[in-house]
């Protein structure tokens, strides 16, 4: 019960990164993406995806699909290029460059 109750903290902490980062409050991409890799380690992909996305806004959506996208985990149908956030995908092309 005790690691379910970590997966549950870092899904929450999933959420609220991505809630400062849709607000421009924070731009720590390297934090929210090692969160979203070690939720998605814990689950089956398509369920991680499914958990990290719901109940969140439009704007803290298009930051987690565009890590979820960084990451490989979403595919060509899962997503429209208006969903995306393009400060994130900024953030995650400067992270790749070692900026």
């Amino acid at each position: 019960m005790e690691e379910f109750e970590e997966d549950l903290n870092t899904h929450k902490y999933v959420k609220k990164l991505a809630k400062r980062m849709s607000k421009g409050n924070s731009s720590n991409i390297r934090l929210l993406t090692n969160h979203v890799i070690c939720f998605t380690n814990n689950f089956e992909i398509q369920f991680a995806k499914k958990v990290l996305l719901m109940d969140t806004t439009p704007k803290e959506s298009a930051v987690i699909k565009s890590v979820l996208l960084y990451l490989g985990f979403l595919d060509k149908y899962e997503y429209e290029t208006n969903e995306l956030d393009l400060e994130t995908l900024k953030l995650l092309k400067d992270m790749d460059n070692g900026r």
